[in-house]
């Protein structure tokens, strides 16, 4: 009976005979729907973070920022302002003018960086060295940076905040809190001796001497010009020119030179026109409306014109022509003088100068050609 009755099988080996139960289809449908789920949602996050990003773009498009470094400092010390902007690069940036906004800090130098473009967006960076000369607290005011989009031309602005500066004195060095050591003695010179004394008084004398001296002769020459009439200042300048036989030494435009200055002299002191400060150009019109003769004024006017061309056009003239023209200015001297009164006359040198004598030519000649050479 016991054989007969079945025995029970082991849990174990039930267990691992029992055949592997299949999930069914639906679980694995749900799982390919989780994963789906979840690509999907990463997706839509990385797409919302680049809209996010780009609309942060476009409300801000440029970013301000102005530092100071260090903001305590001491009157010995620099102080670094520096001011950086960043912009995209299809907006128009307009800087303010930084140097005349910084009051009361020295600006020792600055310099600019950029604009450097990087990613679509550009930098700009300005500094100042600033440095305190006197100690206490000071503000960099608050700037504007001026920008507008190209479809769109109104200025926009972005400002940056005021930066607080605090100057203290400089820290006394030790070595200069020291006491100096006393200085060495300094000799003291001695007094000048009696004759050096003596000696500088006579100079002195003798040279104050000399001055009056020369201004009294001085003035009394110019005293007795001043009692010659003006044909007879003339007349003898012209025969010590003649004299001189300048013409003859191959000095024809320095001849012409004293000629010509004679001649403006005479004018200036007979008819009081500023003759020697003029030109010709200014001082014919006004020799034209002098009263007197017509053919006295054309004479004049040759006269200066020829002098002008020797002097200044380097002409040169024939000696028949240097001849008339000394004969010339005597004649309108002569025709112009005014005789002084009779009281006068016996004041007055002998008005009379000879005509220029011919020149010789041979000797002009000559001294052309070793000029030439």
């Amino acid at each position: 009976m016991n054989a007969l009755k079945p025995q029970p099988r082991n849990n174990q080996h039930h267990r691992e005979a029992m055949p592997a139960v299949r999930p069914p289809h639906n679980l694995l449908s749900v799982l390919l729907l989780l994963c789906y789920g979840a690509a999907l949602y990463l997706c839509s996050c990385s797409h919302g973070n680049d809209h996010t990003t780009a609309a942060h773009q476009k409300t801000l498009p440029i970013e301000v920022s102005a530092k100071a470094d260090p903001t305590t400092a001491t009157t010995n010390q620099t102080i670094t302002f520096t001011l950086t902007v960043l912009y995209r690069s299809d907006i128009t940036v307009q800087l303010p003018e930084i140097g005349s906004r910084i009051a009361g800090l020295r600006i020792v130098d600055f310099g600019e960086q950029g604009p450097r473009e990087s990613d679509n967006r550009k930098e700009y960076v300005k500094w100042f060295s600033l440095r305190g000369d006197i100690a206490g607290s000071y503000i960099i005011p608050s700037l504007t940076v001026f920008w507008s989009a190209p479809d769109n031309a109104t200025p926009h602005e972005v400002h940056t905040p005021q930066i607080f500066i605090e100057i203290s004195g400089s820290p006394t060095k030790p070595e200069q809190a020291d006491i100096c050591d006393i200085k060495p003695p300094v000799e003291v010179p001695r007094a000048v001796p009696w004759w050096a004394l003596a000696a500088g008084a006579v100079l002195l004398s003798a040279g104050s001497g000399c001055a009056i001296l020369f201004y009294k002769r001085r003035m009394q020459r110019r005293k007795n010009e001043l009692k010659k009439a003006a044909h007879e200042i003339a007349f003898e300048a012209l025969e010590k020119l003649r004299q001189e036989q300048l013409i003859e030494q191959g000095l024809v435009q320095e001849y012409y030179f004293r000629l010509s200055d004679i001649f403006r002299r005479y004018i200036e002191h007979r008819f009081t026109l500023p003759a020697v400060e003029q030109t010709t150009q200014e001082l014919l019109p006004e020799i034209m409306n002098l009263d007197t003769h017509p053919k006295i004024k054309t004479q004049m006017r040759e006269v200066l014109t020829q002098a002008d061309m020797v002097k200044f056009a380097k002409y040169l003239p024939a000696d028949q022509e240097i001849t008339e023209h000394y004969n010339k200015v005597i004649e309108i001297i002569a025709a112009t003088k005014i005789e002084p009164p009779p009281d006068q006359q016996q004041h007055t040198t002998k008005n009379t100068v000879q005509s220029a004598p011919e020149m010789h030519v041979q000797q002009h000649q000559k001294n052309q050609h070793q000029g030439g050479l």
